[in-house]
């Protein structure tokens, strides 16, 4: 076969489907013109609901001891808390924890450590509807036996709304962004053409337990719910119009 003969049918075997490409390609329509901006709206509220997270910690000799003692202070914290009017629907036990305490002899280092006993653990959260009744119910534990404060957050129950409004003021500064832009560039902002949703979140407040925060009308642990933070971004694009339009 001559060296003509080859580079004839490569040719051959190309060229259709090089024709092929450039027959898609100048079918394809130009992209739109746009203005693609990001639209950030947050809402602040005041929560309606508290999670306190109470912890007791034991330690015996014995295992067995070390977890009674955490029941029954457990049983207690339960009591007292249902005396404030917590139902037990708004009540959770969890994080169950025993395990050995091991002892090494520091004249000895190179020797096992040893078992000198055993240290038990219990989380009870706790939700709380009325507000008022955090600092009670917080002192109310301790003194029944908690010797842990986990923390304390707060929420929404129903978040809905909030949400919503957070999204509604992202719309609206993705708006006065896309406006001020086309009226920089001297053309005319037109319709939505996408829209996409980059999440929302919430900022919980921190739980205040300093002396300027407001104190309970019954002289318990003050504590400020403070007000949550909903945030909302979306990314839109717009069209634009031909120069000159104005916005």
């Amino acid at each position: 076969m001559s060296i003509r003969t080859v580079l004839v049918g490569m040719f051959t075997l190309v060229t259709p489907a090089t024709l092929v490409a450039q027959h898609v390609d100048a079918e394809r329509p130009d992209r739109q013109a746009a203005i693609t901006v990001v639209g950030s709206g947050t809402v602040e509220v005041a929560p309606d609901r508290a999670v306190v997270r109470l912890g007791v910690e034991r330690e015996a000799e014995a295992a067995d001891a070390a977890q009674g003692a955490v029941g029954t202070a457990a049983t207690a914290i339960l009591e007292a808390v249902r005396d404030v009017g917590v139902t037990d629907e708004d009540i959770q036990t969890s994080g169950l924890y025993l395990s050995p305490i091991y002892h090494r002899d520091p004249e000895a280092p190179r020797d096992e450590p040893t078992v000198r006993g055993y240290r038990s653990s219990l989380t009870v959260t706790i939700r709380v509807s009325d507000l008022d009744l955090i600092g009670t119910i917080v002192d109310r534990a301790v003194a029944a036996g908690a010797n842990r404060v986990e923390g304390i957050s707060f929420e929404l129950r129903d978040a809905s709304a909030s949400r919503a409004a957070a999204l509604a003021a992202a719309v609206e500064d993705a708006r006065i962004k896309a406006t001020g832009i086309a009226r920089a560039l001297g053309v005319e902002l037109g319709t939505v053409l996408d829209v996409s949703e980059q999440g929302t979140g919430s900022i919980p407040p921190i739980a205040m337990t300093r002396a300027e925060s407001f104190a309970l009308s019954d002289g318990a642990t003050p504590v400020n719910p403070g007000r949550l933070q909903i945030d909302a971004t979306l990314v839109v694009r717009y069209s634009i119009g031909a120069e000159g339009g104005g916005c």
